[in-house]
């Protein structure tokens, strides 16, 4: 079974983003994985991963690609994850989904609205055969 993904990309309004991530955690059942945590953690810890890092030789969104397709697929009861720290780029999604799973929902931050928008994908968004 695939797992359910959620991106929440950071916007202009963090109080509302924290909100959606708390209520998504609390209420149902998603785990947030922050990537610039993730990354420290490694470094800190000094796993392969966190050496890879530190050299910063290799691309960051392929590393981040790989260490997410690792926790996601790590325990068969945890299939719902809401994601933050990512990257902003249309492509990078494009290529988690060509290499991880299908994205469930893309949720931005507009400093105007009153709910976050959900599924706002850009114009011309090919998803990954």
């Amino acid at each position: 079974m695939k797992p359910e993904v959620i991106f929440a990309l950071p916007g202009i309004n963090p109080e509302l983003m924290a909100s959606l991530i708390e209520n998504l955690k609390s209420e149902r059942g998603y785990i947030h994985l922050d990537m610039n945590s993730i990354i420290k953690f490694a470094k800190k810890r000094n796993t392969e991963m966190g050496k890879r890092y530190s050299k910063g030789e290799e691309d960051l969104v392929c590393l981040n690609i790989e260490q997410l397709k690792k926790i996601l697929y790590q325990n068969p009861n945890n299939k719902k994850f809401v994601i933050t720290n990512f990257s902003n780029k249309l492509e990078d999604f494009k290529k988690f989904e060509c290499e991880v799973c299908e994205i469930s929902k893309l949720v931005t931050f507009a400093k105007t609205l009153d709910q976050p928008v959900l599924n706002k994908f850009y114009p011309n968004y090919e998803r990954c055969d």
